[in-house]
């Protein structure tokens, strides 16, 4: 069965819908609420995770993901002073 796309209108996904949306299987999603880095309920049999869970637990992983970046480059060199004839 094709899980359906998230209603960008919803308020909750259930686990098919959000592992889609973030390209992890199911047993990562169950690690991640197992380890308490992502809240999630269940009606029933069925488990859900807030819309606002799932986009705090992305902008945290996404804080966690970023690369520093470079730092800048240096400033040129001055010849004045290193008692080298750049002429010459």
């Amino acid at each position: 069965m094709k899980t359906p796309a998230p209603n960008p209108l919803a308020v909750v996904y259930t686990v098919d819908q959000f592992c889609a949306m973030m390209q992890h299987s199911r047993d990562k999603f169950e690690d991640l609420v197992r380890r308490g880095e992502l809240a999630a309920f269940k009606v029933g049999r069925r488990t859900y995770v807030a819309k606002a869970e799932a986009e705090r637990w992305l902008r945290k992983t996404q804080s966690l993901n970023k690369v520093p970046s470079a730092p800048p480059d240096p400033p040129p060199a001055s010849d004045r002073g290193s008692g080298r004839n750049p002429a010459a």
